[in-house]
């Protein structure tokens, strides 16, 4: 008779997703502060919400780093919310940017 073997995840499997979860914010909050900083530069206005962008990629940073040190998948994941709120963040301050160029443009 045979065995069938069960391949289950490993138990640490919830702790690698929700880092790579908290990396996957931090990246994307990145690339939106750098481009409001780009156009910010570029339109030499909504400089102050570009920094905001970038101080918001900041905390998505932080927040993936102490995920990645977290002890648990439950204290990793919320980092990594922590890591998507900051994201957000940095998004809106990106769209700040834009409406302040777009005013510029407009008036």
């Amino acid at each position: 008779m045979k065995t069938r073997k069960t391949i289950q995840a490993p138990p640490e499997s919830g702790l690698v997703s929700a880092v790579a979860d908290a990396q996957a914010a931090t990246s994307r909050a990145v690339r939106v502060a750098a481009d409001a900083i780009l156009w910010a530069e570029r339109a030499g206005v909504g400089a102050d919400d570009a920094a905001e962008a970038l101080r918001a990629a900041n905390r998505a940073r932080d927040a993936a780093e102490h995920a990645a040190h977290a002890s648990s998948a439950a204290e990793a994941a919320s980092f990594a919310r922590l890591a998507w709120a900051a994201h957000t963040s940095a998004v809106e301050a990106s769209a700040r940017v834009t409406a302040a160029i777009v005013e510029q443009l407009v008036a």
